[in-house]
C-alpha cells in the first residue's frame, strides 16, 4: 500500500470521528433542552382557562396561615371573621344586576379597589380554588362557564368548617384584589380577600337573569 493510500485512509478515520463526535453532542444538546423544558416542582401549578372544567380565573389560596377566623352566632347564620368584627359593606351586590355587577368589576377593577364589597351566593369550588355565586341565565361573567356567574374568593387564615357545594349559602364581605402569577400566565386577576364569610341559614335568589 503506498503512501497516498495509507493518507486517505486516516483522512477518511478522522472525517467519520469527527461525524461521529458532531452527532453525539447535538443529541446530548437535544435531551438536555428536552429535561430543561419538562422541569417542574412539586409547588408548580398549571392552570388553563380555556380548560374544559373551568374557565374561572385562577389563583392559589394561602394554606400556610395559622390564623383562624373568629366564629359567633347570629340570628340569619354563623359568621367567620377576620378579627371578630362585623364588617360593614361600601358596596352590594344583590339580586338584581349581579351578573352586570360582576362583568364591571373585571372590566373596571379600579372602580371597586378600596371598597368592602359583600355579596351572597352559593359555595362553589374548583380546587385549589373557591367562589361564590349563582346560576346566571345571562352568563355575563367573561370568566365563568356557562350558566354561572361568580367571583373567587381567598381566605387569610383558616375556617374550622367543611362546606357543600352548591349547597351551602354564603355571605362574603371582602375587598377587590389584583393577582399575577404563573396561575393565570402571568395576567393579571382579580379575587376577593375575605373580611368576614357568613354561613347562611336560609338560601337566597340561587339564579339571576341580568
Amino acid at each position: 500500500m503506498n503512501k497516498k493510500k495509507i493518507f486517505m485512509i486516516i483522512i477518511l478515520i478522522a472525517f467519520i470521528g469527527v461525524i461521529g463526535f458532531a452527532l453525539v453532542y447535538i443529541n446530548s444538546q437535544s435531551v438536555e433542552k428536552i429535561n430543561k423544558d419538562n422541569n417542574t416542582t412539586d409547588n408548580s401549578i398549571t392552570f388553563n382557562k380555556d380548560s374544559n372544567v373551568s374557565n374561572e380565573v385562577a389563583s392559589i389560596t394561602d394554606k400556610k396561615s395559622n390564623t383562624k377566623y373568629e366564629k359567633k352566632e347570629l340570628s340569619d347564620g354563623v359568621l367567620y371573621s377576620i378579627d371578630g368584627k362585623e364588617y360593614k359593606a361600601d358596596l352590594v351586590i344583590g339580586d338584581n344586576y349581579f351578573d352586570t355587577t360582576i362583568n364591571d368589576m373585571f372590566l373596571n377593577p379600579d372602580s371597586y379597589m378600596n371598597k368592602n364589597i359583600e355579596i351572597e351566593g352559593m359555595y362553589l369550588e374548583n380546587l385549589p380554588y373557591f367562589f361564590v355565586g349563582r346560576y346566571s341565565t345571562s352568563s355575563l361573567c367573561p370568566y365563568c362557564p356557562a350558566g354561572y356567574s361568580y367571583l373567587e374568593y381567598q381566605l387569610k387564615g383558616e375556617i374550622d368548617r367543611k362546606f357543600t357545594e352548591e349547597e351551602d349559602w354564603i355571605k362574603i364581605i371582602g375587598t377587590l384584589a389584583k393577582g399575577n402569577d404563573e396561575t393565570s400566565n402571568y395576567q393579571d386577576f382579580y379575587y376577593l380577600e375575605v373580611l368576614s364569610l357568613e354561613v347562611m341559614n336560609e338560601k337566597g335568589q340561587t339564579t339571576v337573569s341580568n
